[in-house]
């Protein structure tokens, strides 16, 4: 069974929140939003690593049609480049604590691979989605027929 689409939406959840928390306390200075910030980052990392992994797993599982792949290919390279954003973002929140010459330039740092890391997850989560409804992928279910949109043009 693949749960990939079910891991992949706790983590987006649980980025988004994190990231709010952690943008929260980098304006307000509030020590609850850095501690529980600090608390559902490492989570989200966790939880994105896992994502990634079952997404690189249901490549074997689910039936992907051909011309799925170049969708499924920018959604791999999508998500391993959020992994090593949500990566890099957990080491500069941590050095910039223990580095006291260089916190403020890590804090504005860190802050920007926040925001970069929200437009990835989005981004990624945005071409999955597409991916889903178009090309019909599901957790174990063979795929079907590209479905059309609903518009105005029939």
């Amino acid at each position: 069974m693949n749960l990939h689409p079910t891991i992949v939406n706790i983590t987006i959840f649980v980025l988004a929140a994190g990231i709010l928390l952690e943008l929260l306390y980098f304006f307000t200075k509030n020590l609850q939003f850095k501690k529980y910030g600090g608390i559902l980052m490492i989570a989200g990392a966790v939880f994105a690593a896992f994502s990634v992994f079952s997404g690189l797993r249901a490549f074997s599982i689910v039936e992907i049609p051909r011309e799925a792949l170049p969708t499924v290919e920018t959604h791999r390279v999508s998500g391993l480049i959020t992994l090593a954003l949500i990566a890099v973002a957990m080491v500069l929140r941590f050095a910039a604590g223990r580095i006291r010459t260089l916190e403020k330039p890590l804090r504005w740092l860190y802050a920007a691979m926040l925001i970069a890391i929200a437009a990835m997850l989005f981004r990624t989560g945005s071409i999955g989605g597409d991916m889903a409804y178009k090309y019909q992928l599901r957790h174990d279910e063979p795929a079907k027929t590209p479905a059309q949109k609903p518009g105005f043009d029939e």
